[in-house]
C-alpha cells in the first residue's frame, strides 16, 4: 500500500497546535495528556508516521478536542467555585475577583475551534497559568490571608511639603549644591505618586531627601559692605563732587 502524507498544511498546523495546547493545558490543570490523544499525536507528528489522511487527522482531532474542551471547562468551573468561596471570606480582595472574571473569559474562549489554534489559545492559556492551577489558588489564598502591611507615606509627604520653606532659606538659594536637593525632591514625589511603592522605597526616598537637605551649603548673604556704602551716602552728598554733579 502506498503511504499517504498529511498533504494539507493547515491540517498539519492544526495537529501541531492541538498537541502543544494539550501539553500546556493538561499540565496547568493537572489532567492526563494521554487521555486526550497524546500518544497518537506524538506518533502522527513524528517523521516515522506519514501515512495519515487529512480526513483521519480531522476526525481524530475533533474527537479528542471535544473531550479536552469539556474537561477543561469543568476544571475551570471548579476553580471558579473555589475562588467564589474564597471571595466570600475576603470580599474586598480585588485580585480574587479579577481571577474569577478572567477565568470566566478563559472558559468561554476554550472551544473546539480554539483548542486547535495556538494563537487563539494564547490569552486563555495565560489566564489558566495565572489563576487556573492549584498553586495559583494557594497563592491567592495566602495573599488574602496575609496581606502586606500598608505603606505609610505620611513622613515623606511632610518632608516634600516642607520644600517651599527650604527653598526660601539662604541655605538653599545661596547653595552651590541645591541641584542635589531638587533631584531628591523630584524622586521623593515620584515615590509618593507611585501606588505600588514599597515601604522600603518610601524610607529610602525620605532618607535621601533628608541627606540632600542637610548637605545644602548656602551661607547668609553678606550685606555689610552694601550697608556701609549706604551709610556713607550722607558724606558723599555733602561733597562738592555730588552737589555740583550733572
Amino acid at each position: 500500500m502506498q503511504s499517504r502524507s498529511i498533504s494539507n498544511q493547515p491540517t498539519a498546523d492544526q495537529l501541531v497546535d492541538y498537541y502543544n495546547n494539550l501539553e500546556t493545558v493538561t499540565n496547568i490543570l493537572d489532567l492526563s495528556a494521554s487521555s486526550y490523544g497524546e500518544v497518537w499525536l506524538e506518533s502522527a507528528i513524528s517523521k516515522r508516521t506519514s501515512n495519515l489522511s487529512n480526513e483521519v487527522v480531522n476526525r481524530t482531532i475533533t474527537y479528542v478536542s471535544q473531550r479536552i474542551v469539556t474537561d477543561t471547562q469543568a476544571k475551570i468551573d471548579k476553580q471558579i467555585e473555589k475562588l467564589e468561596q474564597l471571595a466570600k471570606d475576603h470580599p474586598n480582595n480585588q485580585e480574587i475577583q479579577n481571577a474569577i472574571n478572567n477565568l470566566r473569559d478563559a472558559k468561554n474562549s476554550v472551544t473546539v475551534d480554539n483548542i486547535t489554534n495556538a494563537k487563539a489559545m494564547e490569552n486563555a492559556i495565560g489566564t489558566l497559568d495565572n489563576y487556573g492551577s492549584q498553586s495559583a489558588y494557594n497563592k491567592l489564598k495566602q495573599d488574602a490571608e496575609n496581606p502586606p502591611a500598608e505603606v505609610n507615606k505620611d513622613g515623606l509627604r511632610s518632608d516634600v511639603a516642607e520644600a517651599d520653606k527650604v527653598k526660601g532659606d539662604y541655605n538653599y538659594y545661596n547653595a552651590t549644591n541645591k541641584d542635589a536637593y531638587d533631584k531628591a525632591l523630584e524622586a521623593a514625589q515620584k515615590v509618593i505618586d507611585n501606588p505600588a511603592a514599597t515601604q522600603q522605597e518610601v524610607n529610602d526616598a525620605k532618607t535621601a531627601l533628608a541627606a540632600a537637605k542637610t548637605a545644602l551649603n548656602g551661607s547668609a548673604t553678606d550685606k555689610a559692605t552694601l550697608q556701609k556704602d549706604v551709610e556713607d551716602s550722607s558724606i558723599t552728598k555733602a561733597d562738592s563732587k555730588y552737589y555740583n554733579a550733572s
